[in-house]
């Protein structure tokens, strides 16, 4: 729903009148608010990401000659993919505190 609004504005400065346009839009359609989250009380997934870490080569890490921050990337992102291959992201709507999952 919107509403325009036009008048002059009368002065006696000038024989020529100013003119101003206020627009008002107000959207009165609920917007959902989407969340992304993981879900880690499922047993299966725990135990998928458990075996996926079990078969990361950590040598790669362990035994190389970079510094400890190049190390913690590296971990980092192999952790991140376990994560993200075990834990996938379940889109939920919002709305006024009750949650929908689709």
């Amino acid at each position: 729903m919107s509403q325009i609004r036009a008048e002059l504005v009368y002065s006696d400065i000038s024989d020529h009148y100013m003119q101003f346009v206020k627009f008002n839009y107000f959207n009165t359609e609920v917007q959902p608010k989407f969340k992304f989250i993981r879900k880690f009380k499922d047993v299966n997934n725990i135990e998928n990401f458990v075996k996926l870490a079990s078969e990361i080569d950590w040598s790669a890490l362990t035994f190389s000659d970079n510094n400890a921050s190049d190390k913690f990337d590296i971990f980092h992102s192999k952790i991140s993919e376990c994560i993200d291959l075990a834990f996938p992201l379940t889109k939920i709507i919002k709305f006024n505190k009750l949650h929908v999952v689709i």
